[in-house]
Order: structure tokens, then C-alpha cells, then sequence
């Protein structure tokens, strides 16, 4: 293993130096580069059947594992993004180094799939294989919001239930790992398997919700709608008793959820179940030792006067929007997202109707069209063009 990996150090030194070219150049008089670098992962993949053979320790295997498949991944960054002074390059890497990139990724699986028990799935993907996976999850997460789409979905719920796909694809994270890899896809398999449930259940909203709990989104936009949602639920009640037996009604219904998979979006956090499980139960207790039910649910059930409306000359969507750069911006505090737009349904009225109802501003809030998009940017100039211009 030795001898491999001083000559894996001189490889991916010759990589690295654009200089240096792997087709014409070698350790060795009679050698290339790449022939090296071929020669290389076949040695591996040799080795690696022979010690298997020979039934090796879980040891050694365990140690073996972990210093080839690094290497490998290591080599394929680097040859992906090997910079050559040859004026041929792109014609020379579509021919000579995609070949010797996919050869690497072929080993790569190989250890996978013989080795699945020592391989580490902690590692980060190759840089060329996380590309490969983007264009198709991008293509993916395209069709599954189309279908989405054409549902009474609660479109905040949507940004949820796909964002695991759209940071993936906006390269939220410096580094993906395998472990990363597997949940994408298990998540999109699950959400594809289940879209006949979903399409055909009367209430698509809780299904998905249930399926969040299931396979483990445990992401904290995940823990921000559903506790948003269940507070929402609760509050409506009109008595204490009320709240408390609404609050232990979810708390059964999230126990009895079974969780499909091992793994969880973010494996080092609490499983998205025992943490609702922990939210709901401490929601109870402090309802219990408290005197009085939240203002929020007496003001829902006080038979008052409905108090005179401000008036907007801003459509629902166009307000809708406003709201959203506002709080985006910071103008609005973003935990009391929904509670600004209750608000805003309750006490103003739009340049067409006296009535806005939750829903349109909640589901304008998260999809703007463009119209409104182009007549919010030239309000939001005419209000600096105001500022500069000192017309107060």
C-alpha cells in the first residue's frame, strides 16, 4: 500500500501543475501519466480482490477502504479541473481525460458495491459526479413541482417539502457528501411513489406534512412550518381545555408516525419526530400551568364590530409581495410571518376588493407573478428616487 500511495503523491502532484501534461508526459521514459493514472485504480481494484479473497481483517479492510476510495475522489477533482497550457485542451480532455475521469468513478463504484460495509458515505462526492447529479435532480425537482403545482397545495408547504432539491442545486453547501447523495434520492423517490396518495387524498396538506415526519426532513424550515402550522390550529380553539385536548390530539397522531429510513436530512440533529414530539409536549404543559388562554384565540372569537379597513392601492399579489421584501428585508421580524399577514387580511383591503382573505395573501406571499414583480421594483425606485431627492 505503500508503494501506491507515493505513487498516487506523485500523480496528483503532476495534476496539479498545469505545466505538466499527462498525455506526453511521465515518471518514466516509456510511460504517460495517464497510462500511470490508469494503471492505478487497476491496481487498486486488484489488490483490493486479492486481500477479499484471502478474507482480510475487518481491519485492514476498514483502513484499506477509507485510503482508496479518498484517493480516487481525490484524483478526480483534480483532474477535473486540470488547467493545461496545450492550445488543444478541451479537444484533448473530451478525448483523452473524461475517459480516464469516468474509468476512476467506475472503480469508485466498484468499492461501493463489493466494499458497501467499510465504504465511508460521510465523504464528499467527486466535484464531477456532484454536477451529474444537480442537472438531474434540477430536471427532476422541475416536473415534481409542476405536478405539485397544479393542486390546492399550501405553497409555503411546497417550498418545504423541495427545498432539499434547490439548496442541492444553488450549492448551498461548500461540499456534498454520499450520505447527501442518498437522502436526495430517497426523498425524491418517496415523493414520486407517494403522489398518487397525495393527488387522490382530500387533505394534501397533511399528508405531506405526515411525510416530512416519516422520512426525517428534520431541516429547520421543515421545524418552522410544521410547528407554524400546528400553533396556527391550536390557537383557533376558544378555551383552554380546548387547546390542550387539540395540542394532544397532534401529539398522538405524530407518535403513532413510523419513520421509513435510517438516515435524516441532517444526521447530527434530532430526528424531525422527536422534536415535535418534545415541541408539543412542552406546548402543553405550559398551557396547563398558565391562567388563561392566548389573546390571539379570544380576539379570533370576539363577536366585536369589525373595524374599519385601511385602504391599499395594491392588488392582493402586488401587496402580497410588498410584504415579502419587507420582512425579507428586515422590516418585519420573519417568525411572525403569519401573523403579519392575518394582519394585513384583517385591516386592509385591496385596490379591488374590501375583503383579502388569508389564503391569497399567504399563497402570493410565496409566489409572486411577474406583473407584480415589475410594479413592486418601480415602487420600491420611487421611494429611493423620493429619499435622494430629500422630500420630506
Amino acid at each position: 500500500m505503500a508503494y501506491l500511495l507515493d505513487q498516487l503523491e506523485e500523480l496528483v502532484a503532476n495534476i496539479s501543475n498545469p505545466e505538466v501534461c499527462l498525455i506526453k508526459q511521465g515518471s518514466m521514459p516509456s510511460s504517460t501519466f495517464k497510462m500511470e493514472l490508469d494503471q492505478w485504480h487497476r491496481n487498486i481494484k486488484d489488490k483490493l480482490l486479492e486481500i477479499s479473497a484471502g478474507q482480510a481483517s475487518a481491519r485492514r479492510l476498514n483502513i484499506l477502504i477509507g485510503v482508496y476510495q479518498s484517493s480516487i475522489i481525490r484524483l478526480i477533482d483534480e483532474l477535473s479541473n486540470k488547467m493545461c497550457p496545450c492550445q488543444a485542451k478541451d479537444q484533448c480532455h473530451s478525448k483523452q481525460m473524461e475517459p480516464l475521469i469516468q474509468s476512476l468513478i467506475a472503480t469508485l463504484k466498484f468499492i461501493h458495491i463489493q466494499f458497501s460495509d467499510y465504504f465511508d458515505s460521510n465523504s464528499k462526492l467527486p466535484q464531477v459526479c456532484e454536477a451529474n447529479h444537480r442537472d438531474i435532480l434540477k430536471l427532476k425537482m422541475s416536473d415534481l413541482f409542476n405536478q405539485f403545482s397544479q393542486h390546492s397545495i399550501n405553497a409555503e408547504l411546497l417550498l418545504v417539502v423541495l427545498h432539499p432539491f434547490t439548496d442541492f442545486i444553488n450549492q448551498k453547501k461548500k461540499a456534498y457528501s454520499f450520505n447527501d447523495k442518498y437522502y436526495l434520492y430517497n426523498w425524491l423517490e418517496n415523493l414520486e411513489e407517494h403522489w398518487q396518495l397525495i393527488e387522490e387524498h382530500q387533505n394534501t396538506n397533511r399528508t405531506l406534512c405526515k411525510l416530512l415526519v416519516m422520512y426525517n426532513l428534520n431541516s429547520n424550515k421543515s421545524i418552522e412550518f410544521i410547528t407554524s402550522y400546528l400553533t396556527e390550529r391550536y390557537k383557533q380553539e376558544d378555551s383552554k381545555q380546548s387547546q390542550i385536548l387539540k395540542l394532544k390530539y397532534f401529539l398522538k397522531n405524530v407518535k403513532q408516525i413510523s419513520t421509513a429510513v435510517d438516515k435524516a436530512y441532517l444526521p447530527l440533529k434530532p430526528s424531525l419526530k422527536k422534536y415535535l414530539i418534545k415541541w408539543l409536549t412542552q406546548e402543553i404543559k405550559y398551557i396547563e400551568n398558565s391562567c388563561h388562554i392566548s389573546e390571539y384565540s379570544q380576539a379570533i372569537h370576539q363577536n366585536t364590530k369589525a373595524p374599519l379597513k385601511i385602504k391599499s392601492n395594491l392588488s392582493v399579489s402586488k401587496l402580497a409581495l410588498f410584504l415579502r421584501l419587507s420582512v425579507e428585508s428586515g422590516v418585519f421580524a420573519p417568525e411572525n410571518k403569519r401573523d403579519l399577514l392575518r394582519h394585513f387580511a384583517n385591516n386592509f383591503s385591496s385596490a379591488k376588493t374590501d375583503t383579502n382573505s388569508f389564503d391569497s395573501l399567504h399563497n402570493k406571499f410565496y409566489s409572486p407573478d411577474q406583473r407584480s414583480l415589475e410594479v413592486i421594483k418601480k415602487l420600491v425606485l420611487k421611494q429611493l428616487n423620493f429619499i435622494q431627492e430629500n422630500k420630506f
